[in-house]
């Protein structure tokens, strides 16, 4: 059998890897190459890039970008602690006007509502659908790229744990609770939720269980929205004690290199493991 050399190995792994990216990220790819993609037009607001497919109404575009500028107030009224503070995500936003077109930027088609993607060196997307072009799912989504922004995609992956993370984007995400600031009570709103959707014979599930997107993620409709409301009744109960500026904070020692479950607690004061 002929050895093959270093230089060899090397060539032949600049073809794969690029064969690879696309093969396995091509819903990635497409978000990266859209400004150039005739089926998308740009749309008009300063607040963040914005494709729009042609298929768009015009009146459904101005109600998108109207949507967009009220999550992005959300946004600066959930992050924005201080006076000098500033937003940090950067995410392109790509609406989709057809469920095969949303497929395609999402890698799936069963829901259009909306998803987040991003990439080790920074980039960022929030594709929506029909069904996300809302407030509440902008805001779900911008969350999710704030913490990317200010964390980075490597320690989002490897340091916060998925139900964090979703919880999170639930504090600026209406659809389940009021619109509240009182943490407290929005946390009873959630817990609540959570309590009906056993009412169906689900079996109880717990945070551990919620670690990875995989895990949060991997079972049916019934399981998902019980992993969404036990993370928001977590991270509510745990906002009451720690506020928005525990929010910074976290991020800050996370940025530092400190552990995630151990700040956590540290930060709401808890002289119990919160993880149920």
């Amino acid at each position: 059998m002929r050895q093959i050399s270093p230089r060899q190995w090397f060539a032949s792994l600049l073809i794969a890897l690029p064969i690879a990216y696309v093969w396995l990220f091509l819903p990635l790819l497409r978000c990266q190459v859209v400004g150039v993609n005739p089926a998308f037009r740009a749309g008009s607001t300063q607040l963040a890039r914005v494709f729009v497919s042609h298929d768009t109404p015009v009146g459904q575009e101005q109600q998108l970008l109207k949507n967009l500028k009220q999550a992005d107030n959300r946004l600066k009224t959930f992050w924005l602690v201080h006076r000098t503070d500033r937003r940090q995500g950067r995410a392109t936003i790509i609406y989709c006007h057809t469920d095969e077109q949303y497929g395609r930027y999402c890698g799936g088609g069963e829901s259009s509502a909306g998803c987040s993607l991003g990439t080790p060196w920074g980039q960022s997307f929030l594709v929506v659908g029909r069904q996300g072009s809302t407030a509440d799912v902008l805001a779900h989504e911008l969350c999710h790229d704030e913490l990317l922004a200010r964390l980075g995609w490597w320690r989002v992956q490897r340091q916060v744990p998925q139900w964090f993370n979703e919880g999170l984007a639930l504090m600026v995400d209406y659809r389940f609770t009021n619109p509240t600031p009182d943490s407290l009570k929005r946390a009873t709103d959630y817990a609540d939720e959570w309590a009906f959707q056993h009412l169906d014979g689900q079996p109880t599930i717990t945070l551990t269980e919620l670690s990875t997107v995989r895990d949060f993620f991997g079972g049916d409709f019934h399981r998902t929205m019980q992993a969404y409301m036990l993370s928001a009744t977590e991270v509510s109960r745990w906002l009451a004690v720690a506020g928005r500026p525990g929010v910074q904070a976290l991020v800050t020692t996370l940025s530092n290199g400190q552990d995630f479950e151990a700040e956590y607690r540290r930060l709401g004061k808890r002289k119990t493991r919160p993880f149920r």
